[in-house]
Protein backbone atom coordinates (compact mmCIF):
# COMPACT_ATOMS: atom_id res chain seq x y z
CA UNK A 1 0.00 0.00 0.00
CA UNK A 2 1.09 3.41 -0.50
CA UNK A 3 1.74 6.06 1.96
CA UNK A 4 1.09 9.28 -0.12
CA UNK A 5 -1.34 10.53 1.41
CA UNK A 6 0.71 11.28 5.05
CA UNK A 7 2.49 13.46 3.10
CA UNK A 8 -0.74 15.24 1.67
CA UNK A 9 -3.21 17.11 4.48
CA UNK A 10 -6.68 17.00 2.83
CA UNK A 11 -5.07 14.85 0.31
CA UNK A 12 -8.76 12.58 1.06
CA UNK A 13 -9.89 9.78 -0.94
CA UNK A 14 -13.93 8.77 -0.55
CA UNK A 15 -14.51 5.08 0.28
CA UNK A 16 -17.45 4.69 -2.31
CA UNK A 17 -19.04 1.99 -0.38
CA UNK A 18 -18.97 3.79 2.94
CA UNK A 19 -18.62 7.81 1.42
CA UNK A 20 -15.83 8.02 4.78
CA UNK A 21 -13.07 10.27 3.94
CA UNK A 22 -9.67 8.47 4.41
CA UNK A 23 -6.06 8.90 3.79
CA UNK A 24 -4.52 6.72 1.33
CA UNK A 25 -2.28 3.93 2.03
CA UNK A 26 -3.93 2.83 5.32
CA UNK A 27 -6.73 0.14 5.24
CA UNK A 28 -10.10 1.57 4.84
CA UNK A 29 -11.17 -1.02 7.02
CA UNK A 30 -9.62 0.16 10.05
CA UNK A 31 -10.91 3.71 9.56
CA UNK A 32 -13.58 3.28 12.23
CA UNK A 33 -11.54 1.36 14.46
CA UNK A 34 -8.95 3.91 14.12
CA UNK A 35 -11.56 6.63 14.80
CA UNK A 36 -13.11 4.97 17.78
CA UNK A 37 -9.65 4.70 19.30
CA UNK A 38 -9.15 8.58 18.92
CA UNK A 39 -12.32 8.90 20.11
CA UNK A 40 -11.49 7.26 23.32
CA UNK A 41 -8.76 9.22 23.78
CA UNK A 42 -10.56 12.62 23.45
CA UNK A 43 -13.33 11.15 26.11
CA UNK A 44 -10.10 10.54 28.48
CA UNK A 45 -8.89 14.24 28.10
CA UNK A 46 -12.67 15.28 28.58
CA UNK A 47 -12.80 12.83 31.85
CA UNK A 48 -9.19 13.92 33.05
CA UNK A 49 -10.42 17.73 32.90
CA UNK A 50 -13.57 17.07 34.60
CA UNK A 51 -12.04 15.04 37.65
CA UNK A 52 -9.47 17.72 38.03
CA UNK A 53 -12.41 20.52 38.14
CA UNK A 54 -14.44 18.32 40.64
CA UNK A 55 -11.35 17.81 42.94
CA UNK A 56 -11.24 21.67 43.73
CA UNK A 57 -7.61 22.01 44.06
CA UNK A 58 -6.53 24.31 46.37
CA UNK A 59 -6.08 27.75 44.83
CA UNK A 60 -2.34 28.13 43.60
CA UNK A 61 0.04 31.10 43.59
CA UNK A 62 -0.57 32.25 40.25
CA UNK A 63 -3.92 31.77 40.52
CA UNK A 64 -4.86 33.93 43.89
CA UNK A 65 -2.93 36.92 42.16
CA UNK A 66 -6.03 37.13 39.79
CA UNK A 67 -8.39 36.66 42.77
CA UNK A 68 -7.16 39.24 45.02
CA UNK A 69 -8.05 41.42 41.55
CA UNK A 70 -11.56 40.58 42.40
CA UNK A 71 -11.84 41.20 46.21
CA UNK A 72 -14.23 44.54 46.71
CA UNK A 73 -13.73 45.20 43.02
CA UNK A 74 -16.17 46.46 40.05
CA UNK A 75 -16.07 46.07 36.51
CA UNK A 76 -15.17 49.27 35.66
CA UNK A 77 -12.30 49.22 37.97
CA UNK A 78 -10.87 45.99 36.47
CA UNK A 79 -10.25 48.07 33.37
CA UNK A 80 -7.43 49.81 35.64
CA UNK A 81 -4.58 48.83 36.80
CA UNK A 82 -4.23 45.27 38.53
CA UNK A 83 -2.71 44.14 42.05
CA UNK A 84 0.63 41.97 41.98
CA UNK A 85 1.70 42.65 38.55
CA UNK A 86 -0.95 40.85 37.06
CA UNK A 87 -1.42 41.11 32.89
CA UNK A 88 -5.25 40.11 31.65
CA UNK A 89 -7.63 40.49 29.37
CA UNK A 90 -10.55 42.52 30.23
CA UNK A 91 -13.13 39.99 29.23
CA UNK A 92 -11.66 37.11 30.95
CA UNK A 93 -11.49 39.52 34.02
CA UNK A 94 -15.24 40.24 33.77
CA UNK A 95 -16.28 36.91 33.91
CA UNK A 96 -14.06 35.89 36.81
CA UNK A 97 -15.54 38.61 38.62
CA UNK A 98 -19.19 37.74 37.36
CA UNK A 99 -18.46 33.95 38.79
CA UNK A 100 -17.36 35.64 41.77
CA UNK A 101 -20.58 37.52 42.52
CA UNK A 102 -23.09 35.08 40.69
CA UNK A 103 -21.99 31.79 42.04
CA UNK A 104 -19.30 32.44 44.88
CA UNK A 105 -15.77 32.23 46.23
CA UNK A 106 -15.44 28.22 45.77
CA UNK A 107 -12.60 26.71 43.35
CA UNK A 108 -15.50 24.99 40.73
CA UNK A 109 -17.53 28.72 40.47
CA UNK A 110 -13.93 30.53 39.59
CA UNK A 111 -12.37 27.90 37.44
CA UNK A 112 -15.72 27.11 35.61
CA UNK A 113 -15.35 29.64 32.83
CA UNK A 114 -12.00 28.19 31.96
CA UNK A 115 -13.30 24.68 32.04
CA UNK A 116 -16.02 25.41 30.21
CA UNK A 117 -13.50 26.95 27.89
CA UNK A 118 -10.93 24.10 28.05
CA UNK A 119 -13.65 21.68 27.00
CA UNK A 120 -15.13 24.18 24.04
CA UNK A 121 -11.60 23.98 22.63
CA UNK A 122 -11.46 20.21 22.84
CA UNK A 123 -14.72 19.54 20.87
CA UNK A 124 -14.00 22.71 18.52
CA UNK A 125 -10.88 20.98 17.91
CA UNK A 126 -11.94 18.10 16.34
CA UNK A 127 -13.98 19.34 13.52
CA UNK A 128 -10.70 21.82 13.03
CA UNK A 129 -7.95 19.15 12.64
CA UNK A 130 -10.06 16.65 10.40
CA UNK A 131 -10.69 19.49 7.83
CA UNK A 132 -6.37 20.18 8.30
CA UNK A 133 -5.35 16.75 8.28
CA UNK A 134 -6.51 13.24 6.74
CA UNK A 135 -7.29 10.16 8.76
CA UNK A 136 -5.04 9.07 10.60
CA UNK A 137 -2.93 11.88 10.94
CA UNK A 138 -5.88 14.04 12.37
CA UNK A 139 -6.00 11.09 15.27
CA UNK A 140 -2.78 11.60 16.32
CA UNK A 141 -3.35 15.79 16.52
CA UNK A 142 -6.79 15.66 18.57
CA UNK A 143 -5.73 13.13 20.89
CA UNK A 144 -2.04 14.72 21.39
CA UNK A 145 -4.77 18.17 22.04
CA UNK A 146 -6.84 16.09 24.33
CA UNK A 147 -4.44 14.69 26.55
CA UNK A 148 -1.39 16.64 26.95
CA UNK A 149 -0.36 17.73 30.35
CA UNK A 150 -0.81 21.74 29.48
CA UNK A 151 -3.88 21.82 27.86
CA UNK A 152 -5.61 20.12 31.05
CA UNK A 153 -3.95 21.40 33.56
CA UNK A 154 -5.17 25.40 32.00
CA UNK A 155 -8.26 24.19 31.66
CA UNK A 156 -8.67 24.15 35.30
CA UNK A 157 -6.89 27.54 36.45
CA UNK A 158 -8.30 30.64 37.29
CA UNK A 159 -5.94 32.17 34.30
CA UNK A 160 -7.10 33.09 30.93
CA UNK A 161 -4.77 30.72 28.85
CA UNK A 162 -7.90 28.38 28.26
CA UNK A 163 -9.48 31.18 26.24
CA UNK A 164 -6.31 31.66 24.52
CA UNK A 165 -6.45 28.26 23.27
CA UNK A 166 -9.93 28.27 23.09
CA UNK A 167 -10.28 31.26 20.43
CA UNK A 168 -7.13 29.94 18.73
CA UNK A 169 -9.14 27.22 18.04
CA UNK A 170 -11.98 28.84 17.11
CA UNK A 171 -10.35 31.30 14.80
CA UNK A 172 -8.55 28.80 12.37
CA UNK A 173 -11.81 26.97 12.27
CA UNK A 174 -13.62 29.66 10.63
CA UNK A 175 -10.50 30.23 8.45
CA UNK A 176 -10.10 26.58 7.61
CA UNK A 177 -13.91 26.00 7.29
CA UNK A 178 -13.77 29.30 4.58
CA UNK A 179 -11.03 27.74 2.74
CA UNK A 180 -13.07 24.69 2.21
CA UNK A 181 -16.40 26.26 1.26
CA UNK A 182 -15.51 29.43 0.43
CA UNK A 183 -18.86 30.15 1.84
CA UNK A 184 -18.31 34.33 2.52
CA UNK A 185 -20.48 32.71 5.44
CA UNK A 186 -17.82 31.98 7.11
CA UNK A 187 -15.62 34.86 6.29
CA UNK A 188 -18.67 36.75 8.10
CA UNK A 189 -18.73 34.21 11.32
CA UNK A 190 -14.99 34.99 11.64
CA UNK A 191 -15.13 38.62 11.45
CA UNK A 192 -17.94 38.68 14.19
CA UNK A 193 -15.87 36.13 16.59
CA UNK A 194 -12.60 38.27 16.03
CA UNK A 195 -13.35 41.05 18.53
CA UNK A 196 -14.39 39.19 21.08
CA UNK A 197 -11.23 36.52 20.74
CA UNK A 198 -9.09 39.82 21.18
CA UNK A 199 -11.20 40.99 23.98
CA UNK A 200 -10.79 37.70 25.99
CA UNK A 201 -7.17 36.67 24.88
CA UNK A 202 -4.14 38.78 24.36
CA UNK A 203 -2.28 36.70 21.68
CA UNK A 204 -5.16 36.13 19.87
CA UNK A 205 -3.94 39.03 18.07
CA UNK A 206 -1.23 36.43 16.21
CA UNK A 207 -3.64 34.35 15.01
CA UNK A 208 -5.82 36.77 13.80
CA UNK A 209 -2.86 38.73 12.14
CA UNK A 210 -1.94 35.51 10.57
CA UNK A 211 -5.12 34.31 9.13
CA UNK A 212 -5.20 37.63 7.32
CA UNK A 213 -2.19 37.26 5.73
CA UNK A 214 -2.96 33.55 4.59
CA UNK A 215 -6.29 34.47 3.45
CA UNK A 216 -5.69 37.27 1.94
CA UNK A 217 -4.24 35.80 -1.57
CA UNK A 218 -7.81 33.68 -1.84
CA UNK A 219 -10.22 36.24 -1.10
CA UNK A 220 -8.65 38.53 -3.32
CA UNK A 221 -9.43 36.30 -6.22
CA UNK A 222 -13.07 35.98 -5.02
CA UNK A 223 -15.58 36.83 -7.32
CA UNK A 224 -17.86 38.02 -4.90
CA UNK A 225 -17.84 41.56 -3.58
CA UNK A 226 -19.31 40.36 -0.73
CA UNK A 227 -16.85 38.45 0.39
CA UNK A 228 -13.89 41.11 -0.24
CA UNK A 229 -15.71 43.54 2.12
CA UNK A 230 -16.31 41.12 5.01
CA UNK A 231 -12.65 40.33 4.89
CA UNK A 232 -12.07 44.04 4.62
CA UNK A 233 -14.68 44.41 7.96
CA UNK A 234 -12.20 41.17 9.55
CA UNK A 235 -9.12 43.80 9.59
CA UNK A 236 -10.78 46.74 10.56
CA UNK A 237 -12.86 44.99 13.58
CA UNK A 238 -9.16 42.97 14.49
CA UNK A 239 -7.25 46.42 14.52
CA UNK A 240 -9.26 48.80 16.56
CA UNK A 241 -10.24 46.10 18.71
CA UNK A 242 -6.87 45.57 19.31
CA UNK A 243 -5.90 48.82 19.85
CA UNK A 244 -9.15 49.80 21.53
CA UNK A 245 -7.90 47.34 24.37
CA UNK A 246 -4.27 47.73 24.54
CA UNK A 247 -4.71 51.42 25.25
CA UNK A 248 -7.75 51.19 27.66
CA UNK A 249 -6.69 48.52 29.20
CA UNK A 250 -3.06 46.64 28.80
CA UNK A 251 -1.21 49.53 28.45
CA UNK A 252 -2.12 50.43 32.10
CA UNK A 253 -1.17 46.91 32.89
CA UNK A 254 2.06 46.92 31.92
CA UNK A 255 2.60 50.56 33.20
CA UNK A 256 1.95 49.48 36.85
CA UNK A 257 4.43 46.91 36.18
CA UNK A 258 7.00 48.58 35.25
CA UNK A 259 6.49 51.38 37.83
CA UNK A 260 6.70 48.55 40.89
CA UNK A 261 9.80 47.52 39.43
CA UNK A 262 9.23 45.26 36.91
CA UNK A 263 8.38 42.08 38.35
CA UNK A 264 6.35 40.65 35.29
CA UNK A 265 9.17 41.95 33.11
CA UNK A 266 12.07 40.32 35.25
CA UNK A 267 10.16 36.79 35.01
CA UNK A 268 9.45 36.82 31.31
CA UNK A 269 12.92 38.24 30.88
CA UNK A 270 14.80 34.86 29.77
CA UNK A 271 12.07 34.42 27.58
CA UNK A 272 12.98 37.09 25.09
CA UNK A 273 15.76 35.92 22.38
CA UNK A 274 19.00 38.08 22.84
CA UNK A 275 19.76 40.34 19.60
CA UNK A 276 23.36 39.18 18.86
CA UNK A 277 23.28 36.29 16.43
CA UNK A 278 25.19 33.77 18.08
CA UNK A 279 23.07 33.70 21.03
CA UNK A 280 20.03 34.03 19.59
CA UNK A 281 20.92 30.35 17.85
CA UNK A 282 21.52 29.27 20.86
CA UNK A 283 18.01 30.84 22.85
CA UNK A 284 16.27 29.66 19.51
CA UNK A 285 17.29 25.59 20.27
CA UNK A 286 16.09 25.83 24.23
CA UNK A 287 12.91 27.54 23.46
CA UNK A 288 12.12 25.33 20.87
CA UNK A 289 13.18 22.05 22.66
CA UNK A 290 11.72 23.52 26.67
CA UNK A 291 8.08 23.74 27.46
CA UNK A 292 6.48 25.08 24.65
CA UNK A 293 6.67 21.91 23.04
CA UNK A 294 5.99 19.90 25.59
CA UNK A 295 2.87 17.84 24.07
CA UNK A 296 1.76 15.28 25.21
CA UNK A 297 4.96 15.83 27.86
CA UNK A 298 8.36 17.56 28.03
CA UNK A 299 10.22 19.95 29.82
CA UNK A 300 12.93 22.86 29.57
CA UNK A 301 16.63 21.78 28.78
CA UNK A 302 16.14 19.63 25.91
CA UNK A 303 12.68 17.85 27.33
CA UNK A 304 11.12 18.50 24.31
CA UNK A 305 13.24 17.69 21.49
CA UNK A 306 11.23 14.91 20.44
CA UNK A 307 8.31 16.56 19.52
CA UNK A 308 10.35 19.47 17.93
CA UNK A 309 11.45 16.70 15.29
CA UNK A 310 7.87 15.56 14.75
CA UNK A 311 6.89 19.03 14.25
CA UNK A 312 9.70 18.99 11.46
CA UNK A 313 8.69 15.95 10.04
CA UNK A 314 5.02 16.98 9.78
CA UNK A 315 5.36 20.47 8.19
CA UNK A 316 7.94 19.23 5.76
CA UNK A 317 5.79 15.96 4.79
CA UNK A 318 2.74 18.67 4.91
CA UNK A 319 4.81 21.19 2.56
CA UNK A 320 4.90 18.19 -0.03
CA UNK A 321 1.96 17.46 -0.06
CA UNK A 322 0.87 21.01 -1.03
CA UNK A 323 -2.02 22.76 0.85
CA UNK A 324 -0.01 25.46 2.24
CA UNK A 325 -2.12 27.93 2.76
CA UNK A 326 -3.10 26.00 6.14
CA UNK A 327 0.39 25.38 6.33
CA UNK A 328 0.50 28.76 6.95
CA UNK A 329 -2.56 29.54 8.92
CA UNK A 330 -0.96 27.15 11.58
CA UNK A 331 3.15 28.11 11.09
CA UNK A 332 2.28 31.99 10.95
CA UNK A 333 1.13 32.65 14.46
CA UNK A 334 4.72 31.17 15.55
CA UNK A 335 6.61 33.90 13.83
CA UNK A 336 4.22 37.10 14.94
CA UNK A 337 4.82 35.55 18.60
CA UNK A 338 8.53 35.19 17.84
CA UNK A 339 8.15 39.39 16.04
CA UNK A 340 6.79 40.41 19.31
CA UNK A 341 9.20 38.40 21.27
CA UNK A 342 11.95 40.66 19.68
CA UNK A 343 10.03 43.82 20.33
CA UNK A 344 9.93 42.81 23.96
CA UNK A 345 6.54 43.15 24.11
CA UNK A 346 5.28 39.60 25.14
CA UNK A 347 7.62 36.19 25.59
CA UNK A 348 8.17 33.64 23.31
CA UNK A 349 8.57 30.08 24.74
CA UNK A 350 10.17 29.51 27.94
CA UNK A 351 6.12 28.11 29.41
CA UNK A 352 3.48 26.45 27.68
CA UNK A 353 0.71 28.76 29.67
CA UNK A 354 1.74 31.54 27.41
CA UNK A 355 2.07 29.96 24.45
CA UNK A 356 -1.57 28.02 24.45
CA UNK A 357 -2.63 30.03 21.13
CA UNK A 358 0.14 28.17 19.65
CA UNK A 359 -1.29 24.74 20.89
CA UNK A 360 -3.28 23.65 17.95
CA UNK A 361 -0.28 24.07 15.44
CA UNK A 362 2.20 22.01 17.47
CA UNK A 363 -0.43 19.16 17.62
CA UNK A 364 -1.15 19.29 13.94
CA UNK A 365 2.25 19.31 12.75
CA UNK A 366 3.34 16.65 15.59
CA UNK A 367 -0.15 14.66 14.48
CA UNK A 368 1.39 15.07 10.94
CA UNK A 369 4.96 13.77 11.62
CA UNK A 370 3.81 10.55 13.54
CA UNK A 371 1.29 9.38 10.85
CA UNK A 372 4.05 10.57 8.71
CA UNK A 373 6.94 8.42 9.99
CA UNK A 374 4.85 5.50 10.98
CA UNK A 375 3.52 5.27 7.31
CA UNK A 376 7.21 5.38 6.49
CA UNK A 377 8.96 3.07 9.12
CA UNK A 378 6.38 0.52 9.51
CA UNK A 379 4.11 0.10 6.15
CA UNK A 380 3.73 -3.37 7.13
CA UNK A 381 2.35 -2.51 10.43
CA UNK A 382 0.93 0.74 10.07
CA UNK A 383 -2.22 0.30 11.44
CA UNK A 384 -1.00 -1.74 14.03
CA UNK A 385 1.33 0.68 15.27
CA UNK A 386 -0.85 3.73 15.06
CA UNK A 387 -3.25 1.98 17.49
CA UNK A 388 -0.46 1.72 19.97
CA UNK A 389 0.11 5.28 19.92
CA UNK A 390 -3.29 5.60 20.29
CA UNK A 391 -3.15 3.58 23.32
CA UNK A 392 -0.21 5.01 24.73
CA UNK A 393 -1.92 8.30 24.30
CA UNK A 394 -4.86 7.28 26.31
CA UNK A 395 -2.81 5.49 29.12
CA UNK A 396 -0.76 8.76 29.49
CA UNK A 397 -4.10 10.32 30.29
CA UNK A 398 -5.49 7.92 32.16
CA UNK A 399 -2.43 8.16 34.37
CA UNK A 400 -3.11 11.75 34.84
CA UNK A 401 -6.58 11.09 36.35
CA UNK A 402 -4.61 8.96 38.86
CA UNK A 403 -2.41 10.93 39.70
CA UNK A 404 -4.36 14.23 40.47
CA UNK A 405 -6.81 11.63 42.96
CA UNK A 406 -3.76 10.70 44.56
CA UNK A 407 -2.62 13.95 44.82
CA UNK A 408 -5.09 16.79 44.61
CA UNK A 409 -3.22 19.87 44.67
CA UNK A 410 -0.68 21.57 42.88
CA UNK A 411 1.88 21.65 45.20
CA UNK A 412 1.83 21.35 49.40
CA UNK A 413 2.12 25.20 49.96
CA UNK A 414 -1.55 25.98 48.57
CA UNK A 415 -2.90 23.26 50.21
CA UNK A 416 -1.71 24.28 53.43
CA UNK A 417 -2.85 27.76 52.87
CA UNK A 418 -6.20 26.69 52.77
CA UNK A 419 -5.94 24.12 55.33
CA UNK A 420 -4.38 26.85 57.85
CA UNK A 421 -7.66 28.96 57.17
CA UNK A 422 -10.06 25.87 56.84
CA UNK A 423 -8.51 25.05 61.01
CA UNK A 424 -8.56 28.70 61.90
CA UNK A 425 -12.02 28.95 60.96
CA UNK A 426 -13.34 25.63 62.80
CA UNK A 427 -12.14 26.15 65.84
CA UNK A 428 -12.96 30.24 66.65
CA UNK A 429 -16.19 30.48 68.30
CA UNK A 430 -19.24 32.64 67.28
CA UNK A 431 -18.23 36.00 69.48
CA UNK A 432 -14.38 35.77 68.63
CA UNK A 433 -12.99 37.73 66.33
CA UNK A 434 -9.67 37.32 64.04
CA UNK A 435 -7.10 40.15 63.72
CA UNK A 436 -4.06 39.57 60.78
CA UNK A 437 -1.28 41.84 62.31
CA UNK A 438 -0.27 42.67 58.66
CA UNK A 439 -2.48 45.07 56.35
CA UNK A 440 -3.45 43.52 53.02
CA UNK A 441 -1.05 42.35 51.05
CA UNK A 442 1.96 41.89 52.54
CA UNK A 443 0.74 38.10 52.96
CA UNK A 444 0.74 35.36 50.85
CA UNK A 445 -2.14 35.85 48.04
CA UNK A 446 -3.62 32.75 48.77
CA UNK A 447 -3.76 33.44 52.42
CA UNK A 448 -5.55 36.82 51.90
CA UNK A 449 -7.89 34.90 49.53
CA UNK A 450 -9.11 32.44 51.84
CA UNK A 451 -9.14 34.77 54.65
CA UNK A 452 -11.27 37.30 53.09
CA UNK A 453 -14.00 34.74 52.43
CA UNK A 454 -14.99 35.18 56.02
CA UNK A 455 -16.45 38.80 55.89
CA UNK A 456 -17.22 40.27 59.50
CA UNK A 457 -14.69 37.52 61.31
CA UNK A 458 -11.52 38.82 59.76
CA UNK A 459 -9.91 42.18 60.50
CA UNK A 460 -6.50 43.51 59.37
CA UNK A 461 -3.63 45.57 59.96
CA UNK A 462 -4.14 44.98 64.21
CA UNK A 463 -7.41 46.64 63.97
CA UNK A 464 -9.18 44.99 66.93
CA UNK A 465 -12.96 45.91 67.91
CA UNK A 466 -12.27 46.35 71.59
CA UNK A 467 -15.73 47.44 72.29
CA UNK A 468 -16.88 43.96 70.43
CA UNK A 469 -14.99 41.72 72.45
CA UNK A 470 -15.50 43.28 75.61
CA UNK A 471 -19.12 43.15 74.99
CA UNK A 472 -19.07 39.82 73.81
CA UNK A 473 -16.65 38.01 75.91
CA UNK A 474 -15.08 36.42 73.18
CA UNK A 475 -11.50 35.44 72.65
CA UNK A 476 -8.88 37.59 70.38
CA UNK A 477 -7.38 35.08 67.21
CA UNK A 478 -4.23 37.16 66.70
CA UNK A 479 -2.36 36.30 63.69
CA UNK A 480 0.88 36.78 61.96
CA UNK A 481 3.13 35.81 59.27
CA UNK A 482 6.27 36.39 58.43
CA UNK A 483 9.56 34.78 56.57
CA UNK A 484 12.74 33.63 57.69
CA UNK A 485 13.35 35.67 60.59
CA UNK A 486 12.63 36.03 64.07
CA UNK A 487 8.51 37.23 64.33
CA UNK A 488 8.71 40.72 66.27
CA UNK A 489 6.51 40.88 69.69
CA UNK A 490 3.80 43.24 68.05
CA UNK A 491 1.32 41.14 69.08
CA UNK A 492 1.58 41.29 72.71
CA UNK A 493 2.69 44.30 72.95
CA UNK A 494 -0.23 45.23 70.79
CA UNK A 495 -2.82 43.82 72.97
CA UNK A 496 -1.17 44.63 76.70
CA UNK A 497 -1.77 48.41 75.43
CA UNK A 498 -5.32 47.78 75.27
CA UNK A 499 -5.58 47.76 79.23
CA UNK A 500 -8.37 45.17 79.02
CA UNK A 501 -6.67 42.64 81.24
CA UNK A 502 -6.48 40.08 78.48
CA UNK A 503 -4.66 37.23 79.31
CA UNK A 504 -2.86 34.93 76.58
CA UNK A 505 -4.08 31.52 76.63
CA UNK A 506 -1.74 29.94 74.16
CA UNK A 507 0.33 30.24 70.81
CA UNK A 508 0.31 28.02 68.31
CA UNK A 509 3.10 28.15 65.62
CA UNK A 510 3.24 26.39 62.07
CA UNK A 511 5.96 26.32 58.95
CA UNK A 512 4.41 26.37 55.77
CA UNK A 513 5.88 25.14 52.57
CA UNK A 514 7.74 27.91 50.74
CA UNK A 515 5.43 29.16 47.84
CA UNK A 516 7.55 31.52 45.19
CA UNK A 517 11.10 31.69 46.65
CA UNK A 518 13.23 29.33 49.25
CA UNK A 519 11.87 30.53 52.64
CA UNK A 520 9.13 28.50 54.34
CA UNK A 521 5.88 30.76 55.85
CA UNK A 522 5.92 30.61 59.60
CA UNK A 523 2.41 31.31 61.06
CA UNK A 524 1.89 32.43 64.68
CA UNK A 525 -1.91 32.35 66.33
CA UNK A 526 -2.21 33.88 69.81
CA UNK A 527 -5.42 33.13 71.61
CA UNK A 528 -6.33 35.50 74.12
CA UNK A 529 -9.42 35.83 77.06
CA UNK A 530 -10.59 37.99 79.24
CA UNK A 531 -9.50 37.43 82.48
Amino acid sequence: MSSASLEEPFALVKDKKRGAKTGQGWATGWGPALGMAALLVVVTGLVWRTVRYALQFPIWGDESFVCVNLLDQTYGGLVGPLKVGQVAPILFLWGELAAYQLLGSAEWALRLLPFLAGLAAVGLSWPLIRRALPAPASFFAVSLLAVSYYPVRHAVEIKPYAFDLFFAVALLLCAVRYLETRATGWLAALTLLTPVALLGSYPAIFVAGAIGLALLPSVWRHPHASTRIWFALFGLFAAATFLGHFFLVARQQFDVEQAAGGVVHSIWQDWFPPLDPGSFLAWLWQAHTGNMLAYPVGGPHGGSVATLLLCLVGAWAWWRGGNRTVLALITLPFLFSLGAALLQKYPYAGSARLSQHLAPAICLLAGNGIAFLIGRLFPASQTRTAFIVLLALCAFGLAGIVRDLVQPYKTPAELWNRDFVRNLMENIGPEDQIVVFHPRGEVRPGIEWYLEQHPGRVAWQGEVDWDRLTSSGGKLWAVQFYFGKTAPEMIQAGVESSGLGMRLEYVRREIGPPEHGPDPVNAEVWVFRRE
